[in-house]
């Protein structure tokens, strides 16, 4: 894949980060996810299942998979839950320093005024482009950080809690998905790409600390 999205299990954020992504992206873009303590083979958690359903994903056939060394190799852009799972993807891969994540973190980099347009770029190099602005905002960024970039584990909470932290990965998710489409070149494929549903009315790419 070209877009890797990383959690704890593998079955309640990043499944819903990657499902969402592909749905958004029309499935032009290769996306996947993996935990960084998975059990291989797990389906989805059916509250997670539930909150992507009514953003109009699906969980079908989603097995999780643990994260290796292989998996993020094939990445060119890492997006994580947590500032620990950045952590772990990096002592996996060093070589993933400017192109390893938090979700939040993106999506906060991504409302600076120093996005470019991808305009006429294939939508198969745009991952590597986009990791790389990311990383040059994220140098700019500097000493500005006001807190961790963490978006919450809902495993063990109530139905509620799986609806505001899905609610939540959603709207970081469009953040990315919406800058890896800019610019789409006017063909069949970026006309569906542009019939996408909103994000539900009260979310935020990036939580507010």
């Amino acid at each position: 894949m070209t877009v890797l999205f990383v959690c704890t299990g593998n079955i309640c954020r990043s499944p819903l980060a990657e499902r969402l992504a592909s749905r958004w992206l029309g499935g032009l873009v290769p996306v996947g996810s993996a935990g960084t303590h998975a059990v291989d083979g797990r389906p989805m958690h059916p509250l997670s299942a539930a909150v992507l359903e009514r953003h109009g994903g699906t969980a079908d056939d989603f097995r999780s998979r643990l994260l290796t060394e292989q998996v993020v190799g094939k990445a060119a852009l890492v997006l994580t839950m947590t500032e620990e799972h950045r952590d772990a993807v990096l002592r996996l891969s060093p070589r993933t320093l400017h192109s390893a994540f938090t979700l939040l973190e993106a999506a906060t980099l991504l409302t600076d005024d120093r996005r470019s347009s991808f305009a006429g770029m294939a939508l198969s190099e745009r991952p590597a482009a986009l990791a790389r602005q990311l990383a040059e905002a994220r140098a700019l960024r500097g000493r500005r950080r006001t807190g961790p970039d963490d978006i919450d584990d809902p495993m063990g909470g109530s139905a509620s809690t799986h609806d505001r932290i899905g609610a939540e990965v959603a709207a970081a998710v469009r953040s990315v998905t919406d800058a890896l489409r800019g610019g789409a070149v006017e063909d069949a494929h970026t006309v569906r790409m542009r019939r996408l549903p909103p994000v539900p009315a009260g979310t935020h790419p990036a939580r507010m600390r």
